[in-house]
């Protein structure tokens, strides 16, 4: 499992920049990156802006994401939960552990 062992958490994340560098240059402007804390702290506005990026109406139930339909995966529970900001920043605990991102130190 790579959440257990630093390394392999930097390794996970060096290979997700290279995969986003690599769609954005594929994509260009059709590749939407959502931040996680811009969203908790802007559920609306971010909701707004993926919402009319991939082309469709808006929809005031797309803030109730528990609304109206049926989850029949194990994360059923999770989908149900409002949005919330307690990780948000939570990485910031961390930075002199496991140092700036591609550049921990050995």
């Amino acid at each position: 499992v790579y959440a257990n062992d630093l390394d392999d958490i930097d390794a996970y994340m060096d290979g997700y920049r290279d995969l986003m560098a690599h769609w954005a240059g594929q994509l260009r402007h059709r590749l939407v990156a959502l931040d996680y804390e811009a969203l908790v702290a802007d559920p609306e506005g971010e909701t707004r802006r993926l919402v009319a990026a991939v082309g469709l109406p808006w929809d005031d139930a797309c803030l109730d994401a528990s609304a109206g339909s049926s989850v029949a995966t194990l994360s059923r529970w999770q989908v149900r939960q409002p949005v919330y900001s307690r990780s948000a920043g939570r990485a910031a605990h961390y930075a002199g552990v496991a140092g700036r991102p591609g550049e921990r130190p050995r």
